[in-house]
């Protein structure tokens, strides 16, 4: 996969080696999910996170408690939501990136969307 983007939107090397958060396996790259440690079965078991679009928007972890659609500017709160967007760090890494847990957190992007803004 390609993307081109502006170096102040994505850092290359942020964005193809951080944590692939919700994603249970890939041979290059760590990856962090509610699955793992838990058994051989433990996928099976464990919810299923809901990313989709529908006439109200884009929905990231749809079923998460912690609703982060509301306006911040708290970098802690931004950081959130982009392992949301890109299920990755793609700007700066954080030192602490290991002891991230997204998997509460649900984010929502309005209609109407810009062509451009689409997935």
């Amino acid at each position: 996969m390609h993307i081109r983007a502006p170096r102040t939107l994505i850092n290359p090397e942020t964005a193809t080696t951080s944590t692939l958060y919700f994603t249970h396996r890939r041979p290059t790259r760590r990856t962090d999910d509610l699955s793992h440690g838990w058994g051989s079965h433990s996928q099976w078991a464990t919810a299923f996170p809901r990313f989709y679009q529908d006439d109200q928007g884009l929905h990231f972890n749809h079923d998460g408690e912690h609703d982060l659609t509301t306006e911040s500017t708290d970098p802690a709160t931004e950081q959130r939501r982009e392992l949301l967007l890109y299920r990755c760090f793609v700007r700066d890494l954080p030192a602490d990136e290991g002891d991230r847990f997204p998997y509460s957190d649900r984010l929502t992007l309005a209609a109407p969307l810009s062509p451009s803004s689409r997935p």
